[in-house]
């Protein structure tokens, strides 16, 4: 049964992921979905070409590990290059709060692969050598230990914000269903941070 459910959470967090970034790619090479079509062959329109072939490849879950590794590092470059000068933490850019999270669930598929809902796994090379980046699942706990915390802090920084006013929000009116969310995201972050609970506070949360 647990087998089960999470290889059903781990294909929802491929094929959302793989879908995000196809839209991502889509703006940037094509000027779809409200996006800015980029300048042929620059590095936005070269990203944008990797975001848009590699979404649709995690959808279906082909080449998953280095195709995850592949987004995520262009994900922590968009953010370190474009976000970060512009305050931290990511909640207080709203583009860059996204990045910071497609970054968290690209690097979370690098480790833990497709699953057996997959190209991948149909075919049998989820589980093949660590030179194609097989190596990876034995580091996994690792992996989502940092994904854990980067979570927890984002909503911890919401429940700072709704509860005190903190990272330019304002506080929420006492009792009202945002101060109640404050309350949640405040204490379910600091939770998930340090790994107590983490199962049903991090479902709380969600």
């Amino acid at each position: 049964m647990v087998t089960s459910v999470y290889e059903i959470a781990l294909f929802l967090l491929r094929v959302v992921t793989g879908f995000i970034m196809w839209q991502h790619g889509a703006q940037k090479l094509y000027g779809m979905l409200g996006g800015t079509q980029a300048a042929a062959f620059t590095p936005a329109w070269m990203a944008g070409g990797a975001e848009f072939i590699g979404g649709i490849a995690l959808a279906a879950g082909f080449l998953t590990r280095p195709i995850a590794l592949i987004l995520a590092i262009d994900m922590a470059v968009l953010y370190a290059t474009r976000f970060l000068p512009e305050g931290f933490p990511p909640i207080v850019n709203r583009q860059g709060e996204v990045v910071c999270l497609i970054f968290s669930m690209t690097l979370l598929l690098a480790f833990t692969g497709p699953g057996r809902a997959s190209v991948d796994g149909l075919a049998g090379s989820a589980a093949r050598s660590p030179g194609r980046l097989g190596g990876l699942r034995t580091r996994m706990p690792a992996a989502l230990g940092v994904v854990r915390v980067m979570m927890g802090l984002l909503f911890l920084s919401y429940g700072l914000r709704k509860m005190f006013g903190l990272l330019g929000g304002e506080a929420e009116p006492f009792l009202t269903l945002q101060w109640f969310a404050g309350e949640i995201e405040l204490f379910g972050g600091a939770a998930i941070i340090a790994g107590l609970f983490t199962r049903p506070i991090a479902f709380l949360c969600s």
